[in-house]
């Protein structure tokens, strides 16, 4: 698989090169005698749809491993689960020094802000019902990171420093990430999650997915 080198997350792409940086309640109303309004139940119908939509998607997901540089290989990983009739979803970029992305190559993981999932609908895609999502930045902007090898990760007050065998002067991922609101479109096929084109517009809807942007449902680490 040919997998973007930036993780899907609303406008807080984590880019990787020369300069590394980073960049998801409805209440029935009633009538003046205390029986319920025309209609009424529907929102409440809708949220508990939603929710049970919400489960399918639930768990962890890992994209292939692509090479990053001269040193580096990655994986964008998310994790899902139900936050009322959405969403919460956790993005996280594993940073390995090996080309397979063995536990035992693991450098570093970089922890995005979370983004709360809301479900909007549906839309048609080459014969297959695709879901409309509203992504919603929670969390204060900043990056974080757990280190798997002590002396290659170091810091600065703005960024990280990716240090190949612990030497050199680092390569900068920042630590401050952008957060936008965006429309993105969603398809679950089995275990394989596919997502709409990294580069759409983020205030109008994708009218198609993208090939080559989807994560693998895989046991929790």
């Amino acid at each position: 698989m040919t997998h973007s080198a930036r993780l899907k997350h609303p406008n807080a792409a984590l880019w990787m090169g020369a300069a590394l940086c980073i960049m998801l309640t409805a209440c029935a109303q009633t009538s003046s005698q205390g029986t319920a309004a025309p209609g009424a139940n529907a929102p409440a119908a809708a949220n508990a749809h939603a929710a049970a939509h919400a489960a399918a998607y639930a768990g962890h997901y890992e994209s292939g491993c692509q090479q990053l540089g001269e040193a580096f290989y990655t994986r964008d990983l998310v994790d899902l689960s139900p936050a009322g009739a959405g969403l919460e979803a956790r993005y996280a970029k594993a940073i390995h020094d090996g080309q397979d992305c063995t536990p035992a190559s693991l450098v570093v993981v970089f922890h995005l802000p979370a983004v709360q999932w809301t479900f909007d609908g549906t839309t048609q895609y080459q014969g297959r019902t695709v879901d409309k999502i509203q992504t919603k930045p929670l969390g204060n902007g900043q990056l974080t990171a757990s280190h798997a090898r002590a002396g290659w990760l170091s810091e600065t007050p703005k960024q990280f420093l990716l240090h190949r065998n612990g030497q050199g002067k680092g390569l900068p991922v920042d630590k401050a990430v952008e957060q936008l609101p965006s429309k993105e479109l969603r398809y679950l096929d089995g275990q394989r999650l596919y997502t709409s084109a990294l580069d759409s517009d983020p205030n109008v809807y994708p009218t198609e997915l993208s090939p080559d942007d989807f994560f693998e449902r895989k046991p929790a680490p």
